[in-house]
C-alpha cells in the first residue's frame, strides 16, 4: 500500500461493528492507530441510515472524531459523474456513490478499503489504489 490515507468504505465499518474479529479488524484497527483511516459524510450518512441502534448511531458519529474526514467538493462529484459513465461506456454499471467515494479517494491521495468488489473494478479503469 503506497498510499498514506486509506478511505475505509462503509462495507467495512459495518463488518467491524457487528464482529471484530472478521479477518480486516486487525488491518483496520492498525489504520486507526497510525492515524491513516479516513471516513466522509457520505460514509457517516450510510452507515446511519443502516443504524439500527442508538448503539450503532454513536459509532457511526464517532468516525468523524475518530478518523480524518475527506473534505467534500464539486469537482470530485464531477469527476465521479464522468467516471459513471466512462465505466458504462466499458460495459460496468457501478452506482454513482462507489464512483464519488473512488473520486474522493483520488483528490485526497488516499486509497480505498472496501468489501465491494466494485473497487477493483473501478481501479481498472481509473488510478485508484484498493487495499485488501
Amino acid at each position: 500500500m503506497t498510499a498514506e490515507r486509506v478511505l475505509i468504505d462503509t462495507t467495512v465499518w459495518i463488518e467491524h461493528f457487528r464482529d471484530r474479529s472478521y479477518p480486516l479488524a486487525p488491518l483496520l484497527v492498525s489504520l486507526r492507530e497510525q492515524g491513516r483511516a479516513c471516513t466522509c459524510g457520505t460514509v457517516v450518512a450510510e452507515l446511519l441510515q443502516g443504524s439500527r441502534s442508538d448503539r450503532d448511531t454513536a459509532l457511526a458519529l464517532s468516525l468523524t472524531e475518530t478518523s480524518t474526514v475527506l473534505a467534500d467538493s464539486i469537482a470530485a462529484w464531477e469527476r465521479a459523474g464522468r467516471l459513471a459513465a466512462l465505466l458504462r461506456r466499458k460495459g460496468e454499471t457501478i452506482a454513482l456513490l462507489d464512483c464519488y467515494l473512488a473520486a474522493l479517494a483520488v483528490a485526497h491521495g488516499a486509497a480505498i478499503l472496501s468489501l465491494d468488489r466494485h473497487f477493483k473494478t473501478i481501479a481498472r479503469h481509473f488510478p485508484l489504489e484498493t487495499v485488501a
